[in-house]
């Protein structure tokens, strides 16, 4: 199951596409399929990968899992291992960059927000489910404008 939470962290929209998305899903499909996990979409995976390239740091994440999976083709938990290691920075940054964006450059700076957002973050992360919830909010958290930011939970929420 800690393998679909990388899935479930590349969130987005649909686009046709890119080849090294593809490469990288068929090749995490291949090993999540050959260890018997519950769920892996391919098309969706393909999808959410190529929103997350969309932005400079997005586009950091996926050359990082492509080269997981140049490095351990030959070992499925190595490269899935791998590629969760690219998916999200420690709990503390995308907490704070979440929170940051929820708070500060996308709400209205009501004072204590943003230690109230951190608390709650923190704390969602300790729980697995939540922390799949947590790599989908910290992918909004990418978008670079408030109304992106806003449509992407709003559509997140949707997906559960």
């Amino acid at each position: 199951m800690r393998f679909f939470i990388l899935i479930a962290f590349l969130v987005g929209c649909t686009a046709p596409p890119n080849k090294r998305c593809k490469e990288i899903c068929d090749q995490q499909f291949a090993c999540v399929d050959d260890r018997g996990e519950q769920y892996f979409d391919r098309g969706d995976c393909v999808s959410r990968c190529d929103a997350l390239a969309k932005s400079e740091q997005g586009k950091t994440l996926v050359e990082g899992i492509a080269e997981c999976g140049k490095k351990y083709a030959s070992d499925c938990v190595a490269l899935l291992n791998c590629s969760n290691d690219h998916v999200l920075p420690p709990v503390s940054t995308a907490c704070r960059t979440l929170c940051t964006k929820k708070t500060t450059q996308c709400g209205k700076g009501t004072p204590g927000l943003m230690e109230q957002c951190m608390g709650k973050c923190v704390d969602r992360a300790q729980n697995h489910a939540d922390r799949v919830l947590l790599r989908k909010d910290f992918e909004c958290s990418l978008e670079s404008d408030c109304k992106s930011f806003g449509e992407c939970l709003e559509k997140r929420g949707k997906v559960q």
